[in-house]
């Protein structure tokens, strides 16, 4: 019989206490014109520091509760370059509940020129790496638009079967069951360099420096096991009555996995990321499109014939991820799909192409003032 997660109660319980009265009576609603700020999800990108888009704007103290549904998905693959080879592979869904408590300095410190522009977030994670149910639906979805099935039938439905390391050698992780990971914790501190709102328009304008700190063990899929580091500027702006934009560029500098593989991060990664959000009164729709440039070294060719779905795209491509959500009040919901620009003639893709890591992502997110 299939093992239930750990965390299947948490979307009806995060939209139940959404629909509680007085539930954030402390300080009212958060901006409904705010970002989605979904991360990439997937096993691999989700070892390493991320910088989700956020609103450069300010923000009272909250606590955002947010739990990740995604299903990531490879054949197993054979990679090789210079006479060195790797196998990977990537089956599962990640159900994932993250901690976000946001403070102002001024609230900490009293509001004086630089600390009423400062705001420190701290991020941790726990995610259950399993077999899931969402194989079904997939494949459905695959069969009613007549789509590519990345070899998904060949191979057990809501299994887990997660690989990275040398055959024969040792290996990064190998996961065959269900496993329980912590993360690691985010520090993501924003200097608001511009304020517009003392002017009457709603704009800022945000410098930010991430830092992670590697608590979760790279064996169960939990972090890198190293010090991460990065640096964005945001800014966010009114379009029109009822359309904010939000934007994005950052720079990271990973720490390099454990173990001594063959297959080494990039150790300077890109990131860009925009965001579209139409809103009036308590409601929001939300549209955003996240950029990441590859996670690992070029040069890796697949050992055989290329497949749709192989893993090389998701080891050596850079990935796009568009995310449609509905907001009210505390409350918002979104479904990610990977979609990135670029072509991949070997496997017939002429001008998108999946790295289905992950292929698909779902969420709720509950946001408690304080």
């Amino acid at each position: 019989m299939r093992r239930a997660s750990a965390f299947a109660p948490l979307p009806a319980l995060l939209a139940l206490l959404a629909a509680t009265p007085g539930l954030a009576d402390t300080g009212g609603p958060p901006r409904p014109d705010r970002p989605l700020g979904v991360d990439t999800p997937g096993p691999l990108r989700a070892l390493v520091l991320d910088l989700p888009l956020e609103d450069a704007r300010p923000a009272g103290a909250a606590l955002d509760v947010r739990w990740t549904l995604a299903n990531s998905w490879s054949v197993p693959t054979r990679l090789t370059r210079a006479g060195r080879t790797v196998l990977v592979q990537l089956d599962e869904q990640a159900d994932r509940l993250a901690f976000t408590l946001r403070l102002p300095w001024a609230r900490l410190a009293g509001a004086g020129p630089v600390t009423r522009r400062l705001d420190t977030a701290l991020e941790w994670r726990l995610t259950e790496h399993w077999g899931g149910y969402t194989d079904h639906a997939i494949e459905a979805w695959h069969r009613f638009g007549r789509y590519n099935d990345f070899g998904r039938p060949v191979y057990p439905r809501d299994a887990v079967a997660l690989h990275l390391g040398e055959p024969g050698g040792a290996a990064l992780f190998d996961l065959t069951a269900p496993r329980l990971a912590v993360g690691d914790l985010a520090v993501r501190t924003a200097l608001r360099l511009a304020e517009g709102e003392r002017l009457g328009l709603p704009a800022a304008l945000a410098l930010r420096l991430d830092v992670k700190l590697p608590l979760g063990r790279p064996a169960d899929l939990g972090g890198s096991g190293g010090l991460d580091a990065g640096a964005g500027l945001g800014g966010s702006l009114p379009l029109l009555p009822g359309l904010t934009g939000h934007a994005q560029v950052a720079l990271r500098r990973v720490s390099p996995l454990p173990g001594g593989l063959p297959l080494r991060l990039r150790r300077w990664q890109l990131g860009a990321e925009a965001s579209l959000v139409g809103w009036r009164g308590d409601w929001a729709v939300a549209v955003e499109s996240r950029w990441l440039s590859a996670l690992f070294e070029r040069g890796w060719r697949v050992d055989g014939a290329p497949l749709q779905g192989d893993a090389l795209t998701a080891v050596t491509r850079s990935q796009n991820q568009v995310t449609v959500g509905l907001r009210w009040r505390w409350l918002t919901a979104w479904l990610s799909e990977d979609f990135t620009l670029g072509s991949r003639s070997a496997v017939g893709w002429i001008w998108f192409y999946d790295t289905n890591a992950p292929d698909v992502a779902a969420g709720l997110s509950l946001v408690q003032p304080l």
